[in-house]
């Protein structure tokens, strides 16, 4: 048997990007630098916190309570910063973030997404979290057929970030 998950989510920013000033630049990630699509956005009033060497702001999605957050470090070593950070510090400083005052920010560029991702075998994950027995013979689902049990878990993921906003 194998398990299967599905979430959908689709959400409107509050505050859409122009995509006439979507333009191409240059982003500097982990894996290597490549030419990307940005989306620009401003003079927008938006949650914005900076602490431990990291700015980060909260674009709302229309009609909603969620938010997306961007991180970056002001070096522009994100992925350093943010994980030299203790799990409370990362926490306290989103918790911060959260309840910010809406700042006036002059001019807002964030990379366009389209992100996908399948991981195929999420076992080991599972039994190293302590869930072992839905992978033995003996599972217990009898409830949903017998002689059940879990042989594979399969995750994949799709995320797309655009001008009008998020879909995944």
């Amino acid at each position: 048997m194998s398990v299967l998950n599905t979430v959908y989510m689709k959400g409107t920013w509050k505050y859409p990007f122009d995509a006439a000033s979507t333009y191409e630049d240059v982003f500097y990630g982990i894996q290597g630098d490549e030419n990307v699509s940005f989306m620009k956005m401003n003079g927008k009033s938006l949650p914005y916190y900076e602490a431990n060497g990291c700015v980060a702001v909260e674009l709302p999605y229309e009609d909603s309570s969620l938010v997306m957050r961007f991180i970056m470090a002001e070096d522009g070593s994100t992925y350093e910063t943010w994980n030299s950070m203790s799990s409370e510090e990362q926490i306290a400083f989103l918790n911060k973030l959260g309840d910010s005052e809406p700042r006036r920010i002059k001019t807002l560029s964030i990379p366009k997404l389209d992100y996908n991702q399948k991981t195929d075998n999420l076992m080991e994950m599972f039994q190293k979290m302590g869930i072992c027995s839905l992978f033995l013979p003996d599972a217990g689902l009898d409830n949903i057929g017998e002689d059940l049990y879990v042989t594979t878990i399969t995750q994949q993921v799709r995320l797309q970030v655009d001008e009008m906003g998020t879909e995944a």
